[in-house]
């Protein structure tokens, strides 16, 4: 399994890593995010190929892959 880092998959999502670190705390977005520390989640590469699979699928555009420079730290409440 290829794992890859928040900010990879915000870029390959076309989000930024603050809309993709509000998702996981809603708990839509990829499945099977890992939390290594505070500052540091990753995806496996299979669980964000197969959200943007499910979402075009379903018509759902998600916008246009950006780069992003670093990810932002993001507590979830709760």
């Amino acid at each position: 399994m290829t794992r890859i880092s928040s900010a990879e998959a915000a870029r390959l999502i076309g989000v930024k890593t603050n809309t993709l670190a509000r998702w996981r705390c809603q708990g839509k977005g990829p499945a099977g995010a890992v939390r290594l520390s505070a500052t540091h989640t990753v995806y496996s590469l299979e669980s964000v190929e197969l959200f943007l699979k499910e979402k075009a699928e379903a018509g759902r555009f998600l916008g246009t892959p950006k780069s992003s420079s670093h990810a932002a730290a993001v507590a979830c409440a709760g």
